[in-house]
């Protein structure tokens, strides 16, 4: 059923007037500033105002339509989406600084180059800020810097070249970055952000549940947690009353977690009574740490028919990549739908045909090289992109 049609300022000013012309018995003037027509139109105004704040208002009760912009409500400013995520005890990433190390040729000796100094890349426009004063006393200083802005764009590079913006006289007006500490990254957009409270709340931690276990697991260097009961083939130990976490971890080749990330998770699970939690899981639950395991899959993709081969190649080759680096494993009352954890001939190839038909070419077939069409990734087992074949 179609939801009925909105009445605008003018409809509603048009009822009043009917209206009062029906009580007073009597027909109101035309003439703009009789005051009856000047009612009618001003209540028309305020109803559909109070219709248009109530409906937005509506919006905000909901995860997947509150806005992500700050409003001001009896002077107190707020962002729906985000008091959702402190409500459950979430925070937006905020993104990170770019930081490193910059050399600076001196002139001179005597003088310090003050904390605060800017640089600029000339070639972006990002701005860098040093950290701490450095006393000038040799021919070349190094000083730490950090990026004004939370952006990937921002992500300093060894052997860039940055200009001062206002120097000491006795430096070099231009600094060449020496070591890269930490890459910027940009601050979680709306949708991500929307998305990470939607799985918590698809996903609420209870009783010892998996929602729980991936919440207690979740640490620093953590990137994903898979947690399964008891009985996972391959491993020896696992069994009744035991739960087995699998860790994919971040910054590492395929995200393989090493063996001092695993030990730091189970313990963080351990000790839960210590954050208040213990009532929430289970006394008799033995808990086995291991990493995920990472497989290649090597498509073949016969009869791409396409102007500027290579490019197309290069392109076909990152849509696959990121869509088998998107395979996850698919845990009940965790995961919520559409499932990622198989992995088919049939999205495969129309990954490719779209991306094909992009640059106005056309493939005949792709194959993931499985024994079937579809393949189904086992427990702790995700995905990656191997050798394409063409043919």
């Amino acid at each position: 059923m179609s939801a009925p049609a909105k009445k605008t300022a003018k409809e509603i000013a048009d009822i009043f007037i009917t209206a009062f012309e029906a009580q007073l018995s009597q027909t109101i003037p035309l003439f703009p500033k009789a005051f009856n027509r000047l009612i009618a139109k001003l209540l028309g105004i305020v109803f559909v105002v109070l219709f248009q704040w109530a409906e937005f208002l509506a919006l905000q009760i909901f995860v997947k339509t509150a806005s992500d912009k700050p409003i001001t409500v009896g002077g107190i400013t707020l962002t729906p989406l985000d008091m959702w995520g402190n409500l459950i005890g979430l925070t937006r990433n905020p993104g990170l600084r770019s930081e490193g190390t910059i050399a600076i040729p001196v002139y001179s000796s005597g003088g310090t180059l003050l904390a605060g100094s800017r640089l600029l890349d000339p070639n972006t426009g990002e701005l860098y800020l040093t950290i701490g004063d450095v006393t000038i006393t040799t021919p070349t200083i190094t000083a730490s810097v950090r990026s004004v802005n939370y952006a990937t764009a921002a992500t300093l590079y060894s052997g860039q070249s940055l200009s001062f913006v206002s120097a000491p006289t006795n430096v070099n007006k231009s600094a060449t970055v020496a070591t890269v500490t930490q890459q910027g990254a940009d601050a979680e957009d709306t949708e991500s952000w929307r998305d990470r409270q939607l799985g918590w709340w698809a996903a609420r931690p209870q009783g010892g549940a998996s929602a729980d276990y991936r919440e207690w697991g979740t640490i620093s260097g953590v990137e994903n947690i898979y947690p399964y009961s008891g009985g996972t083939p391959g491993v020896p130990t696992s069994g009744p009353g035991q739960v087995d976490i699998y860790v994919e971890a971040t910054g590492t080749t395929d995200g393989i977690a090493p063996q001092a990330l695993l030990d730091a998770v189970k313990e963080n699970i351990e000790q839960t009574a210590s954050s208040g939690l213990a009532n929430r899981r289970n006394i008799n639950t033995y808990v086995n740490t291991a990493s995920i395991t990472r497989t290649a899959f090597n498509p073949t993709i016969s009869g791409l028919s396409v102007q500027n081969e290579s490019t197309v190649q290069a392109a076909i080759e990152d849509a696959l990549s990121e869509y088998l680096l998107s395979r996850e494993n698919y845990i009940v009352g965790l995961s919520r739908l559409p499932r990622k954890d198989v992995i088919s001939d049939t999205e495969a190839g129309g990954i490719v045909g779209r991306v094909a038909a992009a640059y106005g070419g056309t493939v005949n077939a792709v194959t993931m090289n499985t024994i079937i069409p579809a393949y189904i990734l086992t427990e702790g087992q995700k995905a990656k992109l191997g050798t394409i074949t063409w043919i």
